[in-house]
């Protein structure tokens, strides 16, 4: 009884495996593009919940700067801008942002309103 594989099964089997990935490699690239450009855009949108908070917390303007490879968050204090968070931009998961470098400003919130007991209660 043989055991193995010849030299012609071998080579024929390499062949149509990379047939087979030769043809589903393009289609797969669609796909990563979306799930890069959805965790970019996630990532984004967790910075601009982060500034929200901050300057909700602190009582103060926080400034968001996002950029193609940055994004930072400061927080105006007396002396000028103070960096609370920084972190990598969408270029490291290799997407593009289309536009300028955008910057978002998040005032510090009016006094809390308050909350009275309606009477009867």
């Amino acid at each position: 009884m043989n055991r193995g594989v010849t030299l012609p099964e071998l080579v024929i089997t390499l062949t149509l495996v990379s047939m087979v990935v030769g043809i589903a490699a393009p289609r797969m690239s669609g796909p990563l593009d979306t799930l890069a450009v959805e965790h970019a855009a996630g990532e984004i949108a967790g910075a601009h919940a982060r500034a929200r908070v901050t300057a909700v917390v602190e009582s103060r303007l926080a400034l968001l700067h996002v950029g193609p490879d940055s994004m930072v968050l400061e927080v105006v204090l007396d002396g000028g801008p103070q960096r609370r968070w920084a972190m990598p931009g969408p270029s490291r998961f290799d997407v593009a942002m289309a536009g300028a470098s955008g910057r978002s400003r998040f005032p510090q919130p009016a006094s809390p309103p308050a909350f009275r007991t309606p009477p009867g209660r």
